[in-house]
């Protein structure tokens, strides 16, 4: 049993209580990186059998002794630990150490995928615009936005980092994201006739098997979970759910710092992947579901989708995601009929641009494009 489940409703609403007070009592200071509910820092056990109220702080600050004296041990009778730690939310350009699945002629979650930029991450699942049904790609917003994000943005897969320009192809165009206290997530579009897969969660590294998730789920601490695409199975446990101080890397290589609340992710200290490290180049934007059903009848069950790391790469923060659903106004393939009829799009994957300079005059035109009005656009 979970700790969250373990502990009864009017102890849980006590322990969320402080954990709000003890925020808005110190997050105004920049050495405070989160306050959360999780696991003891120094008995963290994998069953999640107890759990208490941690103040995270910068593990890159030397704090003061009056800093120090800030710091209260008990809010509200609750004991307050300590976690030293930084989160970083941020996407490398540079080619990623754990290979993508290759190039697909079906566009699918697992798959890499990036912007121009050479930004480049994991399309976390593929969803339905629950206005118009329109089928498109939801991964994080760093993979898919940016912070000179435009609507029509197009996204590229394989992404840029992952292979040459000439074999990447412009599968998607960027129409929703969102980056503030619910999370961090964005959706593109896919281009017309693009054919896709409706499982929810991709294939794995070895292209063995294709896993597909019929629901969302909240996290409960000590629960454990197992990414999907780059890289293959690996799991690791619910270490604590609260709000988190994320730093974004802008272009000009300063950093911006959003509060979010969010699921944090450590390694999972037994198991086949125990010690595995749970960050790498690519990872960005993967979806996390439960581990365990992900073959049964009914599909897996989502939770969230990777947006973060800590600095020494052992643990990640996932955005919630049926709060990103929400947000972003998205369905799951499978709540809609008409998903089997989409799937069944033809339209497979372009060889390419050829040439570096095919790659850049396409992207002129692509920006010209969308900077015309809608009568210049139909005429041209």
């Amino acid at each position: 049993m979970s700790a969250a489940a373990a502990l009864q409703q009017s102890t849980l609403r006590q322990f969320v209580q402080a954990r709000d007070a003890l925020w808005a009592r110190l997050s105004v200071f920049d050495w405070v990186s989160g306050v959360d509910l999780g696991l003891p820092p120094t008995t963290a056990s994998a069953n999640g059998d107890q759990i208490v109220l941690r103040l995270h702080l910068r593990d890159d600050v030397v704090l003061s002794r009056g800093q120090r004296a800030m710091i209260p041990t008990v809010v509200a009778g609750i004991a307050v630990h300590q976690v030293c730690a930084s989160y970083y939310s941020g996407v490398d350009a540079t080619r990623p150490a754990v290979a993508a699945p290759v190039a697909s002629a079906r566009v699918q979650s697992g798959n890499s995928i990036g912007r121009l930029c050479g930004a480049t991450g994991t399309a976390g699942l593929l969803v339905l615009d629950r206005q118009t049904r329109q089928p498109g790609v939801l991964s994080s917003w760093q993979v898919l936005a940016g912070e000179c994000a435009r609507r029509g943005d197009p996204v590229v897969h394989p992404g840029l980092a992952d292979a040459d320009i000439s074999d990447s192809d412009h599968i998607a165009n960027l129409c929703r994201w969102m980056r503030d206290w619910d999370g961090d997530g964005a959706f593109a579009t896919l281009e017309t006739g693009r054919r896709w897969h409706s499982a929810l969660a991709g294939q794995s590294v070895s292209q063995t098997s294709t896993v597909i998730a019929r629901a969302v789920a909240p996290a409960a601490i000590g629960m454990t979970l197992r990414r999907f695409g780059r890289g293959e199975g690996v799991t690791a446990s619910v270490d604590g759910i609260g709000i988190y101080r994320r730093h974004y890397q802008n272009s000009d290589g300063s950093l911006c710092c959003v509060d979010m609340e969010g699921i944090l992710l450590r390694e999972t200290p037994t198991g086949a992947h125990a010690g595995a490290a749970l960050y790498g180049a690519g990872h960005q934007g993967a979806l996390w579901a439960l581990a365990g059903n992900e073959h049964c009848p009914e599909g897996a069950t989502g939770v969230g989708l990777q947006c973060a790391r800590s600095q020494s790469g052992d643990a990640v923060i996932l955005s919630d995601l049926a709060t990103v659903l929400k947000r972003l106004d998205l369905i799951l393939p499978d709540a809609a009929p008409e998903a089997v009829a989409l799937a069944t799009v033809d339209g497979g994957m372009k060889t390419g641009w050829g040439s570096v300079g095919d790659f850049f005059e396409y992207c002129v035109a692509l920006e010209h494009r969308r900077d015309a009005s809608p009568k210049q656009r139909e005429a041209g």
